[in-house]
């Protein structure tokens, strides 16, 4: 006999593993059984948008400054992990 139980859904950002305990027992008049644990690694899937430090940004830039001159600076952050985490 067999049952197949799905814990619930993980977030990799809530969670990166997830234990279950499982049970294997036979049909025999004595039955006999044995438990065992799975260790479920969650990866990380980019579902996480970047969000900006703040709702909005103004740069004030004179007419005439050279093209690649730095003009503001602004910053965000993503609750992904590893390369999934990265804002360019």
């Amino acid at each position: 006999m067999s049952h197949t139980a799905t814990p619930s859904i993980t977030d990799y950002e809530v969670s990166q593993s997830r234990s279950v305990t499982l049970l294997a027992k036979d049909r025999a008049f004595i039955q006999k059984q044995k438990f065992t644990t799975l260790t479920v690694n969650v990866l990380d899937e980019d579902d996480s948008a970047p969000l900006f430090s703040q709702p909005a940004y103004i740069a004030h830039v004179e007419e005439n400054r050279p093209p690649g001159e730095h003009a503001l600076t602004v910053k965000a952050t993503d609750a992904d992990a590893g390369n999934n985490a990265i804002v360019r």
